[in-house]
């Protein structure tokens, strides 16, 4: 079962990333910034054929929009984000795996990463 108020934590943190006002992501999808505040605070859904569009505005994927068992202590980055956190990091070993996950009863994957890295001294 999909959880209004996550999934419109979760755009408002996309919109928000993206440096969007609700009025001008509103405005990029043609619906009203009401309505984006209706999804926000979980009083309504996105309709169904505007899930490609919001998912590319906010540079992710339609099927991570849901996020189902997305806590307050889990964050998602795209591939890349943390590099600028940690340039002073020599990375050693990177894998990634897909893992099956049954969260919140519904089958999904999650990506995880492995890495091993040491801190470059400071010169």
């Amino acid at each position: 079962m999909l959880n209004n108020k996550k999934i419109g934590k979760r755009i408002a943190l996309l919109r928000k990333e993206n440096g969007y006002t609700q009025e001008q992501l509103a405005g990029i999808l043609h619906v009203t910034g009401q309505a984006v505040s209706k999804w926000e605070i979980g009083n309504a859904l996105p309709e169904t054929s505007l899930l490609p569009v919001l998912a590319g505005v906010l540079k992710t994927s339609i099927d991570r929009l849901p996020a189902p068992d997305w806590q307050k202590n889990e964050f998602f980055y795209k591939s890349g984000d943390l590099a600028r956190y940690y340039s002073d990091w020599q990375i050693i070993y990177c894998e990634e795996q897909i893992v099956d996950c049954s969260s919140g009863n519904s089958p999904h994957q999650h990506a995880v990463n492995s890495i091993i890295a040491k801190k470059v001294k400071n010169v």
